[in-house]
């Protein structure tokens, strides 16, 4: 049986007077996924978001939720929570208060149950009574989130919530959103320009580009299949040879021409970048393009030496730009 589809956009688009900010997007998203948009900063992702939550009225095309068409009715009418990238929190309540506020207009009748049972989901039971100002970035975060779940939202719109906190957080936070995600079984569209970000969270993603969606699909289709330079690029670490793209792991080095007929250039070490597990190489071809190649740690090149790189026919993507 196929998916269930419970967020769909149709054709929507967004006008502002200088720009269009959103060019007709399409995008069907399943329940209980987790959907990420993924863009460059201006592309129109959290314009997306924002019709979504019904901040702002498409211009033309159609939202629909849960086989309803939501594009006319306000936010609150909507079955759908934003979780913003300040969290929004009110400082002088408690974490139980901040949790239970979104409950204030909603018909819920088993609000102190439905509170204390969120709360164990974003694992912050015992710290009820704690303002925000008491919290980590992450618990915080956390509270932020268990506001919006406790309402039961058919989509959970996340837009760059993890941008406040810093990098080793943010890998750790990463870690419970995706788990929180599964648990719940919330259905998440998040808005993120980051790649890797993406990549580790989304079960689908939809790369956009100046309003337009250019590419959806799984992390690995997108990452394997790129349609077009836009998606390549975005997508993690690509080079560009004569209008053919190889990804640096792809790519191997050595001091002698290889003698397999894979396709090759030569080219001289620029400079090496030790990863840790892996690292980078940068060769400059004698075209003057530079060519980075990711190995294994501990294979030595020196600055300066004369090296070929190679790779296999099959591996080379050749795309419209």
């Amino acid at each position: 049986m196929g998916m269930e589809v419970i967020l769909e956009l149709r054709d929507v688009s967004k006008e502002f007077s200088a720009h269009r900010a959103v060019n007709r997007v399409s995008l069907s998203i399943d329940r209980g996924s987790f959907f990420s948009l993924l863009g460059p900063s201006g592309c129109g992702k959290t314009t997306t978001l924002r019709l979504i939550a019904g901040f702002e009225a498409p211009t033309s095309g159609e939202v629909w939720l849960n086989g309803v068409r939501i594009d006319s009715l306000p936010p609150y009418r909507r079955n759908v929570n934003t979780v913003f990238q300040s969290y929004a929190l009110f400082p002088h309540l408690t974490v139980r208060g901040n949790v239970e506020f979104g409950l204030r207009h909603a018909a819920v009748t088993n609000a102190r149950e439905r509170v204390r049972q969120v709360l164990e989901q974003v694992q912050l039971s015992g710290k009820e009574d704690r303002k925000p100002s008491q919290l980590s970035g992450g618990e915080r975060q956390r509270v932020a989130l268990a506001r919006a779940l406790v309402l039961a939202p058919d989509v959970l719109l996340l837009d760059e919530p993890l941008s406040a906190l810093d990098p080793q957080l943010r890998k750790q936070v990463r870690a419970e959103l995706k788990d929180l995600q599964r648990r719940t079984g919330v259905t998440f569209l998040f808005v993120t320009h980051d790649q890797e970000e993406a990549m580790a969270l989304s079960d689908r993603i939809a790369i956009m580009n100046t309003g337009a969606i250019e590419q959806a699909g799984t992390p690995q289709e997108l990452y394997q299949q790129p349609r077009s330079r836009f998606v390549a690029s975005f997508l993690g670490a690509m080079n560009w040879v004569d209008g053919i793209g190889i990804r640096p792991e792809s790519a191997l080095l050595s001091r002698d021409p290889p003698s397999n007929g894979s396709n090759g250039r030569r080219g001289i070490v620029a400079h090496t970048t030790f990863l840790g597990s892996h690292q980078h190489f940068a060769i400059q071809l004698e075209g003057g393009e530079v060519f980075t190649v990711q190995t294994v740690a501990g294979i030595a090149f020196k600055p300066g030496e004369a090296v070929h790189v190679f790779w296999e026919p099959s591996d080379e993507l050749r795309l419209p730009s």
